[in-house]
């Protein structure tokens, strides 16, 4: 029957014609709810500001009212208790409410007048913002102390001027409450007058409201009774208040004369929420719906059998799979922070780049403190690249410029090898907290929260295994043997990357940002950074070998022999001998003519920067002997080329410049001292030449010697003025500079010879010699630099034995007597 019915109703038009009249209907309500829920939505938002300074106004007459019914209680007691006499009477009622109107009139004058100018303000500037940055604002204005005062002034003596009104009269205590915030509110009002001139400065609203909340959040999401939509709800919160903070940091890069304040701000905000964000960050668990949810799409050779099946028979893609994003907060603050520093380096603000960079140590200590090495590298690693993109466009050959650039590759250095360091202490001073937690061997996961964040993610799958015993058996099945050699591996595991990546990156970075820097046209800041490189060159091993005991102490934990459960080990000595080759590298960089061009261009010493000149020549004076002590030509003829060139430019152009502020007589021991330096290394070429029994030992420092004295017009004067010059004694009673280093380079050669088997000048045991030279040396008080005036210099001058110094003459006539005896 319904059917017949349907069929006759379809065929007949009035059906048709009924079905169109009812969708138009449809249609028209529908667009009259839209348009009437646009309209409302609109009225809601315009009104939104107004509704909120109502309530506001509501909450503070709330506060007097109880404010009152207070002063009256107490007012009250005290004179039914002490039997005292009210006041106001009954013929001063008039002039007391007189009082308090006036005070009532006034505040609300000043109230009107100040609510009136924000809504001028609003109603000029409304168009710049956003609408939560107006809302932000205006609660940042009204919710301030200064107006907070305004606001419950006028509302108290507002209120107690209505009670009067109604026959109810008030006590002293009200008079002298009114009396004092009106003269409080009067003296609020150069403030609040100030805070209206600055009523867009957005600066307040990031410590005043927006970094507040968000590190609420973290507090909160940090808790353990937090279920998962609440943790999502204080990640999207979260979200919310950065993207306000993006608008505003967006807004205040927009103006140029405030860049030099805002970006320093802006930075050490991001800054300082990054920093307590990762102290707290391992309180978080990582399946906490904190973390966004990222999908990737798994291969299908590694999926499981039922899903490539079932994919299979549906023609369909694998599905992808969530992953939590755990570093999501640190990307986008330091997207934000990098953004700065590029802006001040695109600006050529160099000053304030360097301010930005200098930032960088606050986040290196909590890098360090909780071991997140990867996310301190890749914050480094940015770092890097921008000053190697925009340190090219500093003009090297200017002298400010050349500082710049200086201050902000060795800042930059100096932080690195810092964080370095600092991470490689803290692996150590958390074994203690580590063997704690083995101890107490509770493997919840409350227990765990105070490990490093890449621990807890590591030991996860433990806990929740363990959690499945504990369900399944009502007991934990895995035993803490077990237990503890996994967690070992896991930081074992973590803690090889962290030395490899510390030895590659001194051992290749940072000779390739030397590289970079020099290519850039800044060789004085890639000095800089080669001579800050030395240092922790020189450090780091140390570190490494208490490493190397604790790497050893824990294989202790190697119980089960499984390949799945071996530990991995880490080849010190190898680490070590990278080290010993990065050495070399920087050696032969410093030694490069490119990177040294600036050291024999410049004359004066600028006391702002480093000394580049002096320490570069203590540190290839060094090299060189090390060169020959280890027998070592290559590296003689790379470093001796620059030494050499360096000591003739200190002897006749750095120590006679007149305005080298020193006295005379030190002047005299300045020239003495290079010219020794010299003659020493010289001398021990000759005598290491003789003992490793290698000429070009010997040849390659004097050709470079004779090479530099052909600029001398009159050789022989020359000459004769260095060996003269080389003795102190002869002008001076005072001690020569560098004796203590000469001394050492001698005691160094001695002790190759006792090692060798051949004795001394304080043992008459052992064999002699085979080279007359050296057995010469070692038997007498000689120093290296007797050596080279007596084979090389006595026969070219024309001096007096007086003159030239007894040693000189009688190594030569005693080694000349050797070669007669031996004829």
């Amino acid at each position: 029957m319904l059917t017949r019915l349907r069929v006759w109703a379809v065929s007949t038009g009035g059906f048709w014609k009924a079905r169109s009249w009812f969708s138009r209907q449809i249609f028209r309500a529908e667009k009259l709810r839209h348009d009437g829920s646009s309209g409302v939505r609109a009225q809601i938002q315009k009104s939104r500001i107004g509704w909120q300074l109502i309530w506001i106004g509501l909450k503070k007459f709330l506060a007097v009212g109880f404010s009152l019914l207070a002063l009256e209680y107490a007012e009250h007691s005290i004179v039914d208790e002490f039997q005292l006499t009210s006041w106001p009477d009954v013929s001063s009622h008039d002039d007391y409410n007189g009082q308090l109107e006036f005070y009532a009139v006034l505040l609300a004058a000043i109230f009107s007048i100040y609510f009136a100018t924000i809504g001028i303000i609003l109603s000029t500037g409304y168009a710049k913002l956003n609408r939560k940055i107006i809302s932000l604002l205006i609660g940042e204005q009204v919710g301030n102390l200064y107006t907070s005062i305004l606001i419950f002034a006028t509302a108290f003596c507002l209120t107690v001027t209505a009670i009067n009104i109604f026959d109810h009269q008030t006590g002293l205590a009200v008079y002298v409450v009114s009396s004092c915030l009106t003269v409080l509110s009067v003296l609020t009002l150069f403030p609040i007058g100030r805070r209206l001139f600055e009523f867009f400065e957005l600066t307040p609203l990031i410590d005043g409201e927006i970094v507040p909340k968000i590190v609420q959040n973290i507090e909160r999401v940090a808790q353990d009774r937090n279920s998962i939509s609440y943790q999502n709800h204080f990640s999207q919160l979260t979200k919310t208040k950065l993207k306000q903070l993006d608008f505003i940091n967006e807004k205040l890069q927009t103006e140029q004369s405030k860049v030099e304040q805002s970006l320093p701000l802006l930075t050490k905000r991001y800054s300082g929420l990054l920093a307590y964000y990762l102290q707290h960050k391992h309180k978080i668990p990582e399946d906490s719906y904190w973390f966004p949810r990222i999908q990737f799409h798994p291969n299908w050779f590694l999926a499981g059998d039922s899903a490539t099946s079932i994919a299979l028979q549906t023609s369909s893609q694998l599905p992808p799979e969530e992953r939590p994003d755990l570093d999501w907060l640190e990307k986008e603050t330091l997207e934000k922070i990098h953004q700065h520093l590029e802006r001040a380096l695109k600006a050529k603000r160099w000053e304030l780049s360097l301010r930005l960079v200098l930032d960088l140590s606050l986040r290196a200590s909590v890098y360090a403190n909780g071991l997140y090495f990867k996310t301190g590298l890749d914050d480094f690693a940015a770092v890097r690249l921008l000053l190697e993109k925009y340190l090219p466009e500093l003009e090297g050959k200017n002298s400010e410029a050349s500082k710049h650039a200086i201050a902000l590759a060795d800042t930059w250095v100096a932080i690195v090898q810092n964080f370095f360091l600092e991470t490689l202490r803290r692996i150590q001073t958390f074994d203690k907290e580590l063997m704690q937690f083995f101890a107490e061997d509770d493997w919840s996961f409350v227990a765990s929260k105070n490990l490093p964040i890449f621990l807890q993610v590591k030991i996860r799958p433990l806990q929740k295994r363990i959690v499945f015993e504990q369900k399944i058996e009502q007991r934990r099945l895995s035993r803490p043997k077990y237990l503890q050699q996994l967690t070992i591996k896991a930081v074992l595991e973590e803690y090889i990357k962290i030395v490899e990546t510390v030895a590659d990156f001194e051992s290749i970075e940072l000779p390739k940002f030397t590289q970079t820097l020099v290519a850039s046209g800044h060789p004085a800041a890639a000095t800089q950074v080669v001579l800050s490189t030395l240092h922790s060159n020189w450090k780091l091993p140390g570190w490494y070998d208490d490493l190397d005991r604790l790497f050893s102490r824990y294989a202790e934990y190697q119980r089960y022999d499984d390949e799945m459960y071996k530990l991995p080990a880490l080849d010190f000595a190898k680490v070590r001998s990278q080290f010993k080759i990065q050495r070399s590298e920087l050696m032969k960089l410093l030694s490069d003519i490119k990177l040294g061009s600036h050291l024999f261009s410049s004359r004066g010493h600028d006391t702002s920067l480093p000394d580049h000149f002096g320490q570069t020549y203590f540190v290839l004076a060094n090299e060189c002997l090390n060169a020959l002590h280890q027998n070592d030509e290559d590296v003689l003829e790379r470093v001796s080329q620059t030494f050499f060139g360096l000591a003739f430019l200190a002897v006749n152009f750095k120590f006679i410049d007149p305005d080298l502020d020193v006295n005379q007589e030190f002047r005299l021991h300045l020239v003495s001292s290079a010219n020794k330096d010299l003659a020493t290394l010289l001398g021990f070429a000759i005598l290491y030449s003789e003992h490793h029994q290698n000429e070009a030992l010997k040849t390659i420092p004097l050709q470079i010697w004779e090479g530099l004295i052909e600029a001398a017009k009159d050789r022989k004067g020359y000459l004769e003025r260095t060996i003269l010059l080389s003795d102190s004694r002869k002008f001076s009673m005072s001690a020569s500079p560098r004796d203590m280093i000469r001394a050492e380079w001698t005691m160094k050669f001695e002790a190759l010879l006792r090692d060798a088997g051949y004795n001394d000048r304080f043992s008459s045991h052992g064999p002699k010699h085979p080279s007359d030279i050296v057995d010469e040396f070692r038997g007498g008080y000689y120093s290296a630099s007797d050596v080279f005036f007596a084979l090389h210099i006595l026969d070219e001058v024309n001096l007096s034995d007086d003159q030239v110094g007894h040693r000189i003459t009688r190594f030569k006539s005693r080694l000349e007597r050797r070669e007669g005896e031996a004829e």
